[in-house]
């Protein structure tokens, strides 16, 4: 078994999905994601500690690994299989960790879940597209 993977793609395909990420939970959904989580008014709009945004990419770039992983052991060559492959992951791991993070993290609402799983849905499915086609 001979896995290839294409690192600049792996690493394209995490700052695609980190520019995605910023616009979804900032100009898109930032504030009603912030009021379900129940911060005071003016919180949802402030940007993450520089710390914050470091772990956010690195966990990124380990999904985009997995991912090119994925597709180049199952030999995916086409943008459909990315996005099935991404589709897949996104709803078969990414939802259940956002289902248990929600459920861990009381007092926040149903609409916190979905703005979250919907960030990581978008975000699977454009790394995988990208680390498939660009193999």
């Amino acid at each position: 078994m001979h896995i290839s993977i294409n690192y600049l793609a792996v690493l394209v395909a995490a700052v695609v999905a980190f520019v995605l990420g910023a616009i979804w939970n900032g100009p898109l959904f930032g504030k009603a994601a912030a009021a379900a989580r129940g911060a005071a008014a003016g919180e949802g709009s402030a940007m993450p500690s520089p710390g914050t945004m470091a772990i956010i990419f690195v966990a990124l770039l380990l999904a985009a690994f997995g991912l090119a992983a994925i597709a180049s052991y199952v030999h995916l060559f086409n943008w459909t299989h990315g996005l099935k492959l991404g589709a897949l992951a996104g709803i078969c791991f990414m939802l259940p960790a956002v289902l248990i993070d929600h459920q861990m993290s009381r007092g926040t609402k149903t609409a916190a879940l979905w703005i979250g799983a919907g960030s990581w849905l978008v975000s699977c499915i454009v790394m995988g597209v990208i680390v498939t086609i660009w193999r």
